[in-house]
């Protein structure tokens, strides 16, 4: 299954992604991209913990291993907020 931005907007309030702060989800043909804000200084530490929890999602059969990986490649997780 092909991931859509909503499957993927729905996935990240499932697995309580969206706790660590404001997520943007932009999911097109030509752009998949997944932005997390988190804490200052918890980028690396927050990245690693939802890789774990996908890689969990794969052993459950939750998401497919392309998915995931899919997901993971667009996943991007600052620690700043980009201002306009």
């Amino acid at each position: 299954m092909a991931l859509t931005q909503s499957h993927v907007k729905q996935w990240v309030i499932d697995q309580h992604l969206d706790t660590w702060g404001p997520v943007n989800v932009t999911w097109h043909d030509d752009l998949k991209r997944t932005v997390i804000i988190v804490a200052d200084g918890a980028k690396n530490q927050v990245r690693q913990e939802i890789e774990k929890i996908v890689a969990g999602n794969i052993e459950k059969g939750i998401i497919s291993k392309e998915d995931a990986n899919d997901f993971l490649d667009s996943l991007h997780v600052n620690d700043y907020a980009v201002e306009d």
